[in-house]
């Protein structure tokens, strides 16, 4: 389904989303002057929105930052009149929603790292904290954070073994919630403060 604004004299203060079966429609309905914005697919934000919504959105606007794509109804928009003009546009639209959510891989792969790296920052320091175990002579919180993420990107100097966490953490179906197996968390954490006590000596 291809969804769009319609023209509404209360637009923009209310945002109505409507949706035609093929690209095919959206098209008369621009040409017929019924339609204010087309939604771009798979640019969702606001609550529940994915890793693939996120990526494509700051990827697109980076991309196509000389159109100004345009939020409206927690998505990415384009204007009518650049659907019709612009064949790119139009193949855009088409290609997000009948082949592939994804505009662009290498975004999407970062983002996803940097969303699964920062859970796992997240969950590390709890578990540390729950045992009550601290990093490098530091019992905060946000220090402990910073050298976790340090020790699992490996930005140390190179004088031992990166830890290897990547496939322990996943991405659910849903395409946003990160989530590990608690076994596989305690393993990392264990791992962490060892690798800290070989680089920086025990914290107690």
């Amino acid at each position: 389904m291809f969804q769009y604004i319609p023209k509404s004299m209360w637009f923009p203060t209310s945002v109505d989303i409507e949706q035609v079966e093929t690209i095919e429609e959206l098209e008369k309905l621009c040409k017929a002057g019924e339609v204010e914005r087309v939604v771009i697919p798979f640019t969702y934000y606001g609550y529940g929105s994915t890793i693939i919504d996120d990526s494509n959105r700051r990827s697109m606007k980076r991309h196509y930052a000389a159109n100004r794509f345009k939020d409206y109804g927690y998505s990415l928009t384009m204007s009518s009149y650049q659907f019709l003009k612009h064949w790119e546009f139009r193949e855009l639209v088409e290609e997000l929603q009948e082949q592939n959510p994804i505009f662009d891989d290498t975004d999407y792969s970062d983002l996803e790292y940097e969303r699964k790296l920062e859970f796992l920052v997240d969950e590390i320091e709890t578990e540390l904290d729950r045992n009550d175990l601290f990093i490098a002579g530091n019992a905060s919180s946000y220090w402990t954070k910073h050298y976790v993420k340090v020790l699992l990107e490996g930005t140390y100097a190179n004088e031992t073994e990166p830890i290897e966490w990547p496939s322990s953490v996943m991405v659910d179906n849903d395409g946003t919630t990160i989530y590990a197996e608690k076994s596989d968390i305690e393993l990392l954490a264990l791992q962490v403060q060892e690798l800290s006590e070989k680089l920086w000596g025990k914290s107690k």
